[in-house]
């Protein structure tokens, strides 16, 4: 990567500094740098290799970052949202959505046996095991797509009523879990305060 190219991508991660304690911000650099160099597998292992610091800083750290760094990402979500709304020249449009991913492994968390709308049809309902996303998204136009291109800003695990009945917590329909998400912009004013009139 080019040094304009990651001076550009410096000065949109400064915007979120706020959020992170030091540590835990130089660490996220690190991790940014190494997913946009990535190829493949965006792993946190691979993404070490790929910014030059895997043999030199131990990986568990950067496990850790997400697991137990004091940082919140429902504030990155509004530091973003802020940011884009300032630049807006008229209203922000936002759009909430879920989204099926199918992530692997023994150990991950809230996984659930989901309606797949993709491959499903009027007359079948086809299954898949994995994780249900609901994701509120800033639209965005883009100088190089004549389709406008959705930002996601915040994020919620809908979890089945299995997986809650197993792990002990409270199961939540998909209405109460889109209805949370958009909730977490009620402290945000999208829109700039007007300028008072001159005496």
């Amino acid at each position: 990567m080019t040094a304009p190219p990651i001076n550009t991508l410096l000065s949109l991660l400064l915007l979120i500094r706020p959020v992170f304690t030091r540590p835990s911000f130089c660490r996220f650099l690190t991790l940014s740098a190494g997913w946009v160099g990535t190829r493949g597998l965006h792993a946190v292992t691979e993404a070490l290799v790929s910014a030059g610091v895997s043999g030199v800083r131990h990986h568990a750290g950067f496990h850790r970052f997400f697991s137990r760094a004091r940082w919140s990402i429902d504030q990155v979500g509004r530091l973003l949202l802020l940011h884009l709304a300032a630049l807006a020249p008229g209203p922000v449009r936002l759009a909430l959505d879920d989204t099926l991913c199918t992530p692997k492994g023994p150990k991950v968390f809230g996984l659930g046996v989901h309606v797949d709308p993709v491959r499903s049809t009027r007359r079948t309902r086809l299954l898949t095991f994995g994780h249900v996303w609901v994701v509120l998204c800033v639209l965005l136009p883009v100088p190089f797509s004549e389709r406008v291109w959705a930002l996601p800003v915040l994020f919620r695990l809908y979890r089945t009523q299995a997986d809650g009945q197993k792990r002990g917590g409270t199961h939540l329909k998909m209405a109460k879990v889109e209805f949370d998400t958009s909730s977490a912009l009620r402290p945000i004013t999208l829109t700039a305060p007007r300028p008072r009139a001159a005496r």
